[in-house]
């Protein structure tokens, strides 16, 4: 499956760079074609994606790697409203929306997924759940109950004198 949906993404992907960049001519089809590759053959691409992610994480050096992720896994549903509310306020807030190139977007892609990593494993050092997770399951389990800091994070009674 990885090679199959590795040849179909490169190939998808020269396509796309030759359409883009006008080595086709195809007129009134030329966005058509561009739109297809794009959400048509994405698909290929996240095949893609997944399998290097899991061969990553087969080997000792991809667990390290990927470990920050897990945090950010633990939080997935807060990291996402918190994703989407961040991304309105800097694009439609602040007046970005089209106004940002390539690079300018994907630094501030990697600067939110930075941010998330950091926020999530300060946020589950101190509680067992993100503040979303902890409403789903209120609301899906129907108690209310006070979210508890970690006991790792929490002091000792032991040690105090």
């Amino acid at each position: 499956m990885r090679n199959i949906s590795g040849m179909v993404s490169l190939l998808v992907i020269i396509l796309f760079a030759c359409t883009r960049l006008g080595y086709f001519e195809l007129g009134a089809y030329q966005a058509r074609l561009g739109q297809f590759l794009i959400y048509g053959c994405g698909i290929f691409l996240s095949f893609l994606y997944i399998s290097l992610l899991v061969l990553l994480f087969q080997k000792p050096f991809g667990k390290k790697l990927l470990q920050p992720l897990k945090s950010v896994g633990r939080m997935s549903l807060t990291n996402y409203i918190l994703q989407s509310v961040l991304s309105i306020a800097v694009f439609e807030g602040l007046g970005f929306y089209a106004k940002l190139d390539f690079i300018e977007v994907a630094g501030y892609c990697l600067l939110v997924i930075a941010a998330e990593i950091g926020i999530s494993q300060w946020w589950l050092n101190r509680f067992p759940l993100g503040p979303m997770e902890w409403v789903w399951r209120r609301f899906i389990y129907g108690k209310l109950e006070r979210v508890r800091p970690n006991e790792a994070s929490a002091p000792s009674t032991a040690t105090r004198a």
